[in-house]
């Protein structure tokens, strides 16, 4: 159904909804089209029965236009439901691509931790080689002056880490 149909039910509701009020208005007598109608007898049949048309074919209508509205609808879900798995689907390819892209990048940089990590290691056990040759050889070469030194570092130690 095209616009211009929806369109033409939508006015036809609103006549309906028009000649209701008019006709209520006659009924209760409150406009001068209302007692202009109690005044003709035979125009008040012929207007009920053209409300009543009126009437079904604006539900017609309506319901031509609800069922319309509902197809279109459902179809706006597909197609929401379609794209939403297409931008999943580029996402996950260009993640993909993205990592295969940096893989080798982030390899590259593990690696190179790795090997300054072990040249790290190697460093601090060269350091306490060397720090270890230095007491052994302070040791056989003035050990009173060295048991008093660590004797003294053990006191401040031992003063710094009780406050």
């Amino acid at each position: 159904m095209d616009f211009r149909k929806k369109r033409d039910g939508r006015d036809q509701i609103y006549r309906v909804i028009a000649l209701s009020k008019k006709s209520v208005a006659a009924r209760a007598g409150t406009s001068d089209a209302g007692r202009s109608a109690m005044m003709a007898t035979s125009s008040v049949p012929n207007n009920v029965r053209e409300s009543g048309k009126e009437t079904r074919e604006a539900r017609k209508t309506a319901l031509d236009t609800s069922g319309d509205i509902q197809s279109e609808l459902q179809t706006l879900r597909d197609e929401f439901r379609l794209f939403a798995e297409q931008v999943g689907n580029i996402i996950s390819d260009k993640g993909s691509a993205a990592w295969r892209r940096a893989r080798p990048s982030i390899e590259g940089v593990v690696s190179d931790a790795q090997e300054k990590g072990r040249e790290a290691v190697d460093a601090v056990r060269e350091v306490t080689d060397n720090f270890v040759d230095a007491i052994d050889k302070s040791i056989e070469n003035r050990p009173y002056t060295t048991l008093a030194l660590f004797a003294v570092l053990g006191f401040m130690l031992g003063a710094i880490r009780h406050r």
